[in-house]
This record gives structure tokens, C-alpha cells and sequence, in this order.
């Protein structure tokens, strides 16, 4: 040092006088120039584009209208799929649904049927299952004619179904059976169904034109076992109801 030259001083505690020159340099913030806002960043805040709710820096309005294009082409094949899901829908229930009566038919009883008899490990009672059969059915058929015979098994279905549980299925099994899962097994569970079903038609009919028709039905049941397969099942009930008569 130059004991000779002179220096400047400034008190303690106070910041040293800065020149014209320094004044003009921007002070640099703590952190370095990150966000939005720095001058060395790559975007601000009015450079970005709202795609789908995200906002994408940079876009160009050229690729911008590009990404519009492709969403705009996307609803279509939304709506299109849309339609193939209802479409499946309606196709599901016309596999399942009888034509005409309140009830599905025998093949989605079989299925039902089945899956009963795959899960009997988690039921705390064998389920049973029970066949009913519109005994006087083809007499109303030869009788009244075929509009009739529907309507006497229309109500010959709704009948059956007002009396069992909601847990319990009942579907058609094609013709003037109708086969019905009680999932509360046992002998006298199943006897007790059959006696509440017999009740509800008894002293029921359908008039008609021609007359009217008592609805008249034979019974036959077996408890389910494991191991045993759908068609087994429905065999053996079969062979009970014909033991009946």
C-alpha cells in the first residue's frame, strides 16, 4: 500500500458509497436467476399455453392449432365408443332376458346356478335347488292358443318370484319349467320355499276369453352338494319332481 495515496473510509455499520458506474448493475438476487420472472430463464409466464390444463412452454401457435386438431378428432371416437359400450349392454340382456317373460332364461340360470356352486365354501348353509313345473300349462296351449299360454306363464312367473327372497333366483328353464336357487339351504328350507310358492297359486288364475286357468304346479328339489355340476343338479331335482307326482 501507498501510504502516500489517499483512500476513502466510511463509517462502520454503513454502506460504502457506490459509484455511478456500480449503480447501473442490477443486484443479483439470492438463489440465482430461476422462475418465471429471471432474465435468464427459458419461459415466462405469458409464453405458456393451456393443453388439456397443463401448461406447455414454448408452444408455437402452429403446434398449438396441431394439438386442437387432435383433440378436436378424439370426441368422435369418445362418442363412437360411447355407443359400442351401450350396444354390448343391450346385446348382454338380450342374451340373459327371456323374450317375454319377467325372468331371465335357462342359460343365464345355468351360469347362475354355477357360480353358487363354485363359491358353497363361503355359504354358512348348502343352498337348494328347487324345480317348478306349470303342470296344466299345455292344456291352456291347446285350449286358448299360444297368446294365452304366454300370458298364463307370465303370470305363473310373477307369481313364483313374489314369494322368494331377493338373494334367491328364479329364471326359466325353457318351456313350462322354471328352476329357482334358494340360497337358505336345507331340507326344510326348501320344503318351506315350495309350501309358500304352492300358497301364492293356489287360488290363482288368469281369465281369459276361453276361460279361466288355474295355476297349477308340481315341485321337486335337492340340496346342492360340491363337487356336483349344474346339469347334475337339475337332474336330480327333476327325478324328485317326478317321484312326486
Amino acid at each position: 500500500m501507498d501510504v502516500n495515496q489517499a483512500y476513502g473510509s466510511s463509517p462502520v455499520g454503513e454502506e460504502p458509497k457506490r459509484s455511478p458506474k456500480d449503480r447501473e448493475k442490477p443486484e443479483k438476487k439470492e438463489g440465482g436467476d430461476s422462475g418465471p420472472d429471471s432474465q435468464s430463464g427459458s419461459w415466462r409466464n405469458e409464453d405458456a399455453v393451456d393443453v388439456g390444463g397443463v401448461l406447455a412452454a414454448d408452444v408455437s401457435p402452429e403446434i398449438y392449432e396441431a394439438l386442437e386438431a387432435l383433440t378436436s378428432q378424439l370426441e368422435p371416437l369418445r362418442a363412437e365408443l360411447d355407443r359400442a359400450r351401450e350396444r354390448e349392454k343391450q346385446l348382454t340382456e338380450m342374451t340373459q332376458n327371456h323374450p317375454f317373460l319377467p325372468v331371465h332364461n335357462r342359460r343365464e340360470f345355468l351360469r347362475e346356478l354355477a357360480h353358487v356352486l363354485n363359491h358353497m365354501e363361503h355359504l354358512s348353509t348348502p343352498p337348494a335347488l328347487i324345480l317348478v313345473h306349470a303342470s296344466n300349462a299345455d292344456a291352456v296351449r291347446l285350449r286358448a292358443g299360444r297368446d294365452t299360454l304366454d300370458a298364463f306363464l307370465e303370470r305363473f312367473a310373477s307369481t313364483l318370484d313374489s314369494v322368494i327372497h331377493p338373494t334367491d333366483v328364479i329364471d326359466s328353464l325353457g318351456g313350462n319349467d322354471f328352476g329357482v336357487v334358494v340360497l337358505t339351504g336345507s331340507c326344510d328350507a326348501a320344503e318351506a320355499v315350495i309350501e309358500a310358492m304352492r300358497a301364492a297359486l293356489d287360488g290363482n288364475s288368469l281369465s281369459t276369453p276361453q276361460g279361466s286357468f288355474p295355476l297349477v304346479a308340481k315341485f321337486g328339489y335337492m340340496v346342492l352338494e360340491e363337487g356336483i355340476t349344474a346339469e347334475r343338479a337339475i337332474a336330480a331335482a327333476d327325478a324328485d319332481l317326478r317321484r312326486r307326482r
